[in-house]
């Protein structure tokens, strides 16, 4: 026992200042540990080197730098891979011969009904593929998000010809793992698009349409641009994944037309 218990008494304030404080390190820690685990798993697939350094080169490949604005540089890499936006009306485009339609990449949903979604829009309404599908076709477009120039260049692009899918009476819909919250955001510095922006925070639906792998103890995570076109019965009538986004959108038209018996003639007649 202490021979001057004064002493005591003058230590104790500070120590329960000293022990306090490793109290509040603690917590925060605690804290900082639950929100890196809790985040969703496309975080790490896409905020990884090795998946920014591909955009990067993607850009570069086409000479293309970016310049702050991510609706200019959208416009930039559109030029770049001379994708415009298309003329003429809508039979003049299904019946022209000089173009050649992109034939579908092999993927376990072609041929499939397209699995189910329901994800909330910009404005945090629910929006489901059936519903949509109960007006007729519909594009899935999966983009990584509005974040990345190259990848958001498809809905830009979309955007500029939606009257002509809007005509065959298909919908078009684009998810990414963006909270509505930031695609709003976006809405507000650069224009909103005329078609659903869903938000899908995990990759859950991306990882069903086969254009997400989780991240394991061996592989890291991976997300790649994807295309899918369904007819109104709901079965995927043609697939795209890739690294570099899809932007042939006369291709998707005709894709479109044919799978509603709509084609048109060089006439201008439906067959």
């Amino acid at each position: 026992m202490s021979k001057n218990p004064s002493i005591h008494a003058k230590r104790a304030p500070a120590t329960r200042l000293f022990l306090g404080f490793l109290t509040v390190v603690a917590v925060l820690y605690f804290v900082v540990l639950i929100y890196h685990f809790a985040l969703p798993s496309q975080v790490s697939a896409v905020d990884s080197p090795a998946f920014l350094e591909q955009c990067r080169q993607i850009c570069e490949s086409y000479g293309l730098v970016p310049s702050g604005r991510i609706d200019d540089d959208a416009r930039d890499f559109l030029e770049a891979t001379a994708q415009s936006k298309l003329a003429g009306t809508l039979d003049q485009l299904l019946s022209d011969t000089t173009h050649v339609t992109v034939e579908p990449l092999p993927h376990l949903l072609l041929g499939q009904s397209a699995p189910e979604f329901s994800l909330l829009n910009s404005n945090l309404q629910r929006v489901t593929l059936s519903e949509l599908n109960g007006d007729g076709p519909v594009v899935v477009v999966f983009y990584y998000g509005y974040f990345c120039s190259h990848c958001v260049a498809q809905l830009f692009a979309l955007n500029d010809d939606i009257a002509y899918f809007q005509e065959l009476g298909a919908s078009v819909v684009a998810i990414s793992a963006d909270p509505p919250e930031e695609t709003s955001k976006k809405y507000a510095r650069y224009g909103e698009f005329s078609f659903s922006v869903l938000s899908d925070p995990e990759n859950k639906v991306a990882a069903a349409y086969g254009v997400y792998q989780p991240e394991t103890a061996s592989t890291p995570g991976e997300l790649q641009h994807g295309t899918f076109v369904m007819d109104r019965a709901g079965e995927v009538v043609w697939t795209y994944k890739g690294h570099v986004p899809f932007t042939d959108n006369q291709s998707l038209l005709k894709v479109i037309s044919e799978a509603s018996g709509s084609v048109r003639n060089g006439f201008g007649a439906a067959r």
